[in-house]
């Protein structure tokens, strides 16, 4: 008994931690699983009613608006966002555009809102502007995200003579 114990005893615990392993890979993936589904009801019942008043007035005033859900089977691949635009951009062939725009995106068990902002040449620049658990993401929430972004964006003393 001893000698099957001594050449099986390994083997079994090598299995046990293998088996062990493959509960924790498997209860991560529902975690990620089950995120990417509150992500998914997030974006379609919350963030994009919200992104859908404001396209409504962009288009109304003439701004091209799209309104995009990516998903994807990677869990940061997932994000909502409104980009926009208005007649020809200002930008060359050589250099890529900025497109206006905010971003929800699921990341890291978080959903992290990111701006994509422009400067009167049509270049800008992006960054995240914070990280938030999936309870704060309300309706208000991503109004008030929404209406600042905008807000920040367009609260400019544009100077008009430059057309002249």
């Amino acid at each position: 008994m001893g000698g099957i114990e001594e050449q099986l005893g390994p083997l079994l615990d090598s299995y046990s931690k293998f088996e062990e392993s493959n509960a924790k890979r498997q209860d991560q993936l529902r975690e990620n699983q089950n995120f990417k589904n509150a992500f998914n009801q997030l974006a379609e019942n919350i963030i994009r009613p919200e992104m859908n008043k404001y396209a409504q007035i962009l288009d109304k005033k003439g701004f091209r608006s799209s309104i995009f859900h990516e998903t994807g089977h990677q869990i940061g691949h997932l994000a909502m966002s409104l980009s926009f635009s208005y007649g020809k951009p200002l930008y060359s062939d050589f250099t890529p555009p900025l497109i206006p725009a905010l971003k929800f995106a699921a990341e890291n068990g978080k959903i992290s809102v990111y701006e994509n902002k422009f400067g009167p040449s049509g270049l800008g620049c992006s960054g995240k502007e914070g990280s938030y658990e999936t309870y704060q993401i309300t309706a208000s929430f991503v109004e008030e995200k929404l209406l600042n972004f905008f807000k920040s964006l367009f609260d400019k003393k544009w100077d008009l003579s430059v057309l002249d």
